[in-house]
């Protein structure tokens, strides 16, 4: 094997520079990053499906579907922005958990009454928890070394986590008979999203 692999090898392992010795800010910036995109890829993958099941026409939810989108934008635009001017993201990672809460709440309490307000919102919030996680490893990083296994190893172990959130939706909505089950567990995920977004959001450097 040749030494340059050996290397990155070594570093994404947690060696020589790697992840350095704050393996609790890896693992925030994973479950915050694996969990903000598990919610993501889930609500894109069903919004359609909720909004219809609420008596919403087939048509409009789609039209919602890319009024997500737009939101989504909107959302991964302007959180790094601001994120990005501060040295304590906490919160800004706040603020984005709160707007995913008011749209997840808002599905579940009248989702047919005002569905482009919940479409939009739930866009909002989830496209600045996915785009923010760039910041949160440039400004944890010590140097360009570690921001590289930050950013690997969160997006390695985030995605994988990701994964499994589609296929959970179906099998709970199938299990129960409806989306209000899984849109609890979607927002119940949230409350870790949180707890990993204050040792993810926190300007204390990390440790050699």
């Amino acid at each position: 094997m040749k030494p340059e692999r050996v290397r990155v090898r070594v570093r994404l392992l947690g060696g020589d520079k790697g992840l350095g010795g704050d393996r609790g800010l890896a693992w925030s910036l994973i479950v915050f990053f694996g969990l903000q995109t598990l919610l993501f890829y889930t609500t894109l993958a069903w919004l359609p499906a909720i909004l219809v099941a609420s008596g919403v026409a087939e048509g409009t939810a789609g039209t919602m579907q890319s009024l997500f989108i737009v939101g989504v934008a909107v959302g991964g635009f302007l959180t790094p922005v601001l994120a990005a001017a501060r040295t304590d993201q906490r919160p800004h990672l706040l603020v984005v958990l709160l707007v995913c809460a008011s749209g997840y709440a808002g599905l579940l309490a009248a989702p047919a009454a005002a569905p482009a307000l919940w479409s939009f919102v739930l866009g909002a919030g989830l496209g600045g928890g996915q785009a923010v996680s760039g910041v949160l490893y440039v400004k944890r990083g010590r140097d360009h070394d570690h921001v590289a296994a930050l950013s690997t190893a969160a997006q390695t172990g985030g995605y994988l986590l990701a994964a499994a959130g589609p296929v959970a939706a179906a099998a709970l909505h199938t299990a129960t008979g409806g989306w209000t089950v899984p849109l609890l567990v979607l927002t119940g995920v949230l409350l870790p999203s949180a707890v990993a977004s204050m040792r993810a959001g926190h300007d204390r450097p990390a440790r050699d």
